[in-house]
């Protein structure tokens, strides 16, 4: 989100322009082609196409103008809906505003550059008003292709990572690894991407007519986007046969560690084992970390690789540690959601016979890999303080951020909601992962003290004014490889939660002022068993299940008043 631009306001153009979308046919009231571009208007609906001819790429919607009352009034707030129309000028290859008395106040003009096509905004000779071109509708694009940054901000605090089609303010860019190609939408006021069905996304831009700065609105198509920068042997990762990062043991190998393995790991999604040593990560690192100093490496080696994880290359740390021996349980912790978090490569670098049972804990809670994306398609260096991952699934979206404390001294850590891509006045319901603590519902930023050497792990639910799922301690990911369903309706929550048979999981359910737990049930063979937590603002549920298995939840609630 972003927040010059309400995405309500977005929201309900978007509607609207989806009704206008079938009015720009391929041949509009103005066509022309502007270098790899075909540029077609139809003055009915004000309704823009532009098509990508090498990469068929096509991005259509309407054009609105906001503009004053009176064009000759410089210091007037634009109110009024103008209208975009053909050049009535004889000029070929621009747009007229046209003001409320059907007068021509400016121009929307196209200039191209080869794959970039600019569209500008400017006033008629001596006028200076105030107004705010808009353009929104669909983007249709490469099945493959997935919303990302890829142009990098100075003093970036944040690792941005996805896992499904998340969506961000921060993001300007569709990029498709098949074909190696980064479609960018430059808005200086600010972009609104939103992901469809594959190959689809909703947008608007908005350019400002009385800024030189903020005039213009670009559409780019960018070929060859890691090859000719940093892969010049560019092979997209086959996700298909391989859709996440792989996972192994590479241990001391005897029988113990064996048993211990097949017991406790295996049914967390663990791989088989890959052998001892073998990872460029690992060489690197040399061997597991076993002090400070080399998991700050990892964290490193992560943050610099992340850009091509899950795209031509799984980031690989190298071995996972997390044995008493090496570190105290915080350092473990950092360890776990270092390697965890981001999806990578993940490979148990403990001799498992000698885990104490809290540390097979962190190793089960960071199976399987999930699948995660970079969000900066770019490198980024040094010790970042936050890692946002947004997750999105076909019934919800949300954050999971982990806050480093990489310092050897108390700091306190935190982040604006335009650092995650969100709007300033959303609501984010708070819960902690490893220290299981509510931290309230919050608004434009979090901030927290962190310990030295040390992270806290953030689930980040927005606010829905119903109950609602919260977290789960089956993943670090908070729901990312364990929520399957979630729906309310009827005062009834329900919800499928993925269950390890044999190792009970415990979910969080937030319960606002206005509603009562009431009851949870769940089916044959599997158990439940639910407390109220932090003042009753969450329900803690329990499962434990004799087999794997996804387990249908339903909790039901009541108004207090008509609860009796």
């Amino acid at each position: 989100m972003n927040g010059k631009t309400g995405h309500g306001t977005w929201t309900r153009r978007a509607l609207l322009v989806g009704g206008c979308l079938a009015a720009c046919a391929a041949c509009g009231d103005t066509a022309f082609t502007a270098g790899e571009w075909d540029v077609a208007f139809a003055a009915e609906g004000s309704t823009l196409k532009l098509t990508h001819r090498a990469s068929g790429i096509e991005v259509s919607g309407e054009l609105a103008f906001l503009g004053p009352e009176k064009a000759t009034d410089a210091a007037a707030a634009p109110k009024e809906n103008w209208k975009v129309g053909d050049s009535r000028d004889g000029e070929p290859h621009r747009l007229a505003l046209i003001d409320c008395g059907d007068a021509v106040r400016g121009h929307v003009a196209f200039q191209q550059n080869g794959a970039r096509l600019n569209l500008l905004v400017f006033h008629r000779e001596a006028m200076a008003y105030q107004g705010q071109l808009s353009f929104a509708g669909e983007i249709h694009g490469p099945a493959d292709g997935f919303a990302a940054n890829t142009l990098p901000v100075v003093d970036e605090r944040v690792l941005q990572l996805s896992s499904g089609p998340a969506d961000s303010a921060n993001f300007n860019s569709i990029f498709s690894p098949g074909r190696d190609e980064a479609f960018q939408i430059l808005s200086t006021l600010g972009l609104m991407l939103e992901s469809g069905a594959p190959g689809t996304w909703s947008f608007e831009a908005i350019a400002n007519i009385e800024d030189p700065a903020a005039a213009r609105m670009a559409f780019n198509v960018e070929r060859g986007y890691y090859r000719s920068r940093w892969t010049p042997r560019y092979a997209p990762i086959d996700r298909k046969n391989r859709p996440c990062a792989p996972t192994g043991w590479a241990g001391g190998g005897d029988l113990s560690d064996a048993r211990i393995a097949e017991k406790c790991l295996v049914p967390f999604g663990i791989g088989e084992r890959p052998g001892v040593g073998g990872t460029g990560a690992d060489a690197a690192l040399g061997a597991s970390p076993a002090k400070w100093a080399d998991l700050l490496g990892q964290a490193r080696l992560a943050v610099g690789q992340m850009f091509r994880h899950g795209i031509v290359s799984w980031a690989d740390p190298g071995p996972m540690t997390v044995g008493q021996d090496a570190f105290g349980i915080e350092q473990a912790r950092v360890e776990a959601t270092l390697v965890a978090l981001p999806g990578q490569r993940l490979f148990a670098g403990d001799k498992l016979g000698g885990l104490a049972p809290d540390r097979i804990w962190l190793l089960q809670r960071s199976l399987p890999a999930c699948d995660v994306r970079p969000g900066n398609l770019y490198p980024q260096f040094g010790l970042l303080p936050v890692w946002n991952l947004g997750v999105r699934r076909p019934f919800g979206s949300w954050h999971v951020v982990a806050l480093f404390n990489w310092g050897d001294d108390q700091a306190e850590i935190g982040f604006e909601w335009g650092e995650i891509g969100e709007a300033a006045d959303t609501q984010f319901l708070c819960w902690e992962f490893w220290t299981e603590t509510w931290q309230g519902v919050n608004q434009e930023r979090f901030a927290m003290q962190v310990p030295p050497h040390t992270v806290r792990l953030m689930a980040m639910q927005p606010y829905m004014a119903h109950p609602q799922f919260l977290t789960s301690d089956r993943h670090v990911t908070q729901g990312g490889v364990d929520l399957k369903g979630q729906q309310w309706a009827d005062d009834v929550l329900r919800v499928t939660l993925g269950v390890v048979g044999g190792f009970p999981t415990t979910a969080r359910f937030f319960v606002p002022e206005s509603f009562e737990f009431k009851s949870v049930s769940v089916p044959d063979g599997v158990t439940a068993t639910a407390r109220r937590e932090a003042g009753g603002k969450v329900v803690a549920v329990t499962l434990a299940a004799e087999s794997t298995r996804d387990v249908p939840v339903t909790l039901a609630f009541r108004w207090p008043e008509a609860g009796g």
